[in-house]
């Protein structure tokens, strides 16, 4: 990161961070009543992913990266890899809340508060498809094998 002075932008940051934020608060309430509403997806998407961008310029490091995980949740939504459940729903309030906070933090004592909590809240929401995914491919081979197994003795028994 270069030694650029952003201070006189910190305005700016704050304002458009907020007006992020409200769209993701706005487009969550939306996803409550209906959780495949496509406009309310590509809001979150694409507010996380401005809100990270300008936090990443900035140097708010936090910000930054709960909006990645953020933006890569509805990315994988977007592209019908993930669907929207209860326990994301759940976080993404966690995570309004977090940066809602943490722009407050910026604002009033211009250093941001630890939002790992929240980053690791939602990683978990992340990785579940893919654990889920893993124990089901391998409880089938366990499966095959037990079923090549009981094949194997059943030919092993003495024929008449």
């Amino acid at each position: 990161m270069s030694n650029f002075d952003f201070s006189p932008y910190k305005g700016l940051y704050l304002k458009t961070a907020r007006e992020y934020i409200v769209k993701i608060q706005q487009s969550t309430d939306v996803l409550l009543k209906q959780p495949d509403n496509h406009d309310a997806i590509m809001t979150i998407y694409i507010s996380a992913h401005s809100l990270g961008s300008q936090s990443t310029l900035t140097n708010y490091k936090n910000m930054e990266a709960v909006c990645g995980v953020i933006e890569h949740i509805f990315l994988k939504i977007k592209e019908g890899n993930l669907k929207i459940s209860e326990d994301l729903l759940t976080a993404l309030k966690d995570s309004i809340i977090g940066l809602t906070n943490c722009v407050d933090s910026i604002d009033k004592k211009n250093s941001e508060i630890d939002l790992s909590n929240i980053k690791e809240e939602l990683q978990k929401i992340e990785l579940w498809p893919i654990r889920y995914v893993r124990q089901a491919q391998y409880r089938t081979e366990q499966s095959r094998m037990c079923d090549f197994a009981q094949a194997v003795r059943g030919s092993e028994e003495p024929s008449g």
